[in-house]
């Protein structure tokens, strides 16, 4: 057999076993793609805080009103009561029964913990300011008031919207307004008095960081405000 004869029989017979030799599938061309990697599960929302705070309020008379949060909620549920002066206690309701909870503020869904507060103002006449508090954060820490008035002596719904506001950082900063309500003619007088605090460092390296030193200069109140809106009938 000449040569190139040769050369012929092992080209075709490499050309066989390219196909698989001896009963073994030849190794592919190319690698198989990666398996795709599997979908992250979406971040769990955080646990509603649940409330549990009680606050009371002496009326004329010598009854008390009661007002309790007592469940989980964005607003938490509330309880009203009044308290005789012999003891006995009646039930007024939750939020339905004084016309609905305060607005929701943009805090509410990630608040930590809930407060309920009573005062006694004169706004045309005597009433109670209820203040609901939610608050959320530690270095970052926000207080926001959402308030419901009402009228004395049958707790009828009167007002209701923004009342305190509170920001604090990293313990140095505080700043936010503080609400007060009054009569204007026929009209509710709401006026908020902004105000800023800072609380320097202990720590004397700390306070003259170039953060800190920013922080302080850009701690500064809020603007005042005052507006004057129509009283229910």
């Amino acid at each position: 057999m000449n040569q190139s004869a040769l050369l012929l029989l092992t080209a075709l017979f490499c050309t066989a076993c390219a196909g698989g030799c001896g009963g073994r599938p030849a190794a592919p061309n190319d690698a198989a793609p990666p398996a795709p990697a599997p979908p992250t599960p979406p971040t769990p929302a955080p646990p509603t805080a649940r409330a549990d705070d009680t606050a009371e309020l002496a009326l004329p008379g010598g009854t008390t009103l009661v007002a309790r949060l007592d469940g989980a909620g964005a607003p938490p549920p509330l309880k009203l009561s009044l308290r005789g002066p012999d003891g006995a206690v009646r039930d007024v309701g939750g939020w339905d029964a004084i016309g609905g909870p305060p607005p929701p503020h943009e805090l509410w869904p990630d608040a930590e913990t809930w407060k309920v507060e009573l005062s006694v103002l004169d706004v045309t006449g005597p009433a109670v300011r209820l203040g609901l508090v939610a608050t959320r954060g530690e270095d970052f820490y926000e207080a926001a008031e959402q308030v419901v008035l009402l009228r004395l002596p049958e707790l009828s719904p009167l007002w209701r919207g923004d009342g305190d506001r509170r920001a604090e950082e990293m313990g140095r900063c505080a700043r936010g307004h503080v609400v007060a309500f009054g009569g204007e003619g026929a009209g509710l007088r709401v006026a908020a008095k902004g105000f800023a605090e800072w609380h320097d460092s202990a720590e004397e390296e700390n306070s003259q960081t170039p953060d800190f030193r920013a922080l302080k200069q850009a701690c500064k109140a809020p603007a005042d405000y005052a507006r004057v809106e129509r009283l229910l009938p």
